[in-house]
């Protein structure tokens, strides 16, 4: 049988031989390695939709995201719609807290061997669905599920819960993050999350990616 796709971890492989999900989840991480080499200066715009029942209408930032090398992201808001006092506070918190982890060696959300085990639960069609199980509590890892594409073997998307309350006033929170190949590169297109929030309850925050502008990419 030809191989379908081949790479430097995997010389040639038939699309359909079974895969361990450690094996499954090195090449992920192959693949994110390669991409962070690859990947040079870009620009993004990002809409921020926080919605409650206490608010009148959905509280919104439009910001401007930029990635720099070695420097990581940074943000500046574009707009702000129905933004005030504590929205305005929990969206800028939210903003900073992705920058300070743009800027770590280590990405403390990273879907890899040091974080989780993972178990093979389904194969569906053209993707491997993997079950996560945290090494420990973050509130940055959850318990749930990755997608990754058995063509690209990249991660496509990631859906569970927090196994840690974000903060003391917000609960674990219910995710589902997409990423989409935008010029050869796998990044994030779509976040929800879903918390309770002392106070004011159930509270959900989506963030939606526009195209991503690439000023420099080692291909």
């Amino acid at each position: 049988m030809a191989c379908m796709y081949a790479s430097a971890q995997r010389p040639c492989a038939g699309f359909d031989q079974p895969r361990s999900p450690d094996e499954i989840v090195r090449e992920a991480m192959a693949l994110a390695q390669s991409q962070r080499q690859r990947l040079g200066p870009y620009s993004v715009s990002r809409r921020y939709t926080l919605e409650n029942t206490h608010l009148k209408k959905p509280a919104v930032l439009q910001v401007l995201w930029t990635y720099t090398p070695g420097k990581g992201k940074q943000f500046r808001v574009v707009r702000a719609e129905g933004v005030s006092g504590v929205t305005s506070r929990a969206l800028l918190r939210i903003l900073v807290t992705e920058q300070k982890n743009s800027n770590l060696a280590v990405d403390p959300a990273s879907i890899d061997l040091k974080h989780y085990s993972f178990k093979l639960a389904a194969q569906e069609g053209s993707d491997y669905k993997l079950q996560l199980t945290p090494l420990h509590k973050s509130k940055y890892l959850i318990n749930g599920y990755a997608v990754v594409s058995r063509k690209d073997s990249a991660i496509v998307r990631v859906e569970g819960r927090t196994s840690k309350r974000i903060s003391f006033w917000v609960s674990e929170a219910d995710v589902i993050q997409e990423y989409a190949n935008d010029a050869g590169f796998w990044l994030p297109s779509k976040t929800k999350s879903t918390a309770s929030v002392r106070l004011v309850g159930k509270t959900r925050l989506t963030i939606d990616s526009g195209e991503y502008q690439f000023a420099d990419s080692r291909r």
